[in-house]
């Protein structure tokens, strides 16, 4: 789940939306020392898109671990080819 962004209130008050997928990380520019994940949302009748979350936004542990793992072998896979 992730929260919306234009909703900084507290957690319990927050809508959330249902993650599909992690498709891609980068730094905040916004709020440094802190990581942004490209998120694709489930559609509930809802339109399905992708959002940058920031980190404190996200709550889906698993889907996170999966994306670290996906990075580490990517990562390995290309060292590989060097």
């Amino acid at each position: 789940y992730f929260k919306r962004a234009e909703d900084q209130g507290p957690v319990d008050d927050e809508e959330e939306f249902e993650v599909e997928a992690i498709e891609g990380e980068r730094q905040s520019v916004s709020n440094p020392g802190h990581k942004e994940y490209a998120v694709l949302r489930k559609a509930y009748g809802l339109k399905r898109g992708r959002y940058w979350v920031l980190d404190d936004h996200l709550n889906a542990p698993e889907l996170l671990e999966a994306w670290r793992q996906r990075q580490l072998v990517n990562a390995e896979v290309a060292a590989r080819q060097q």
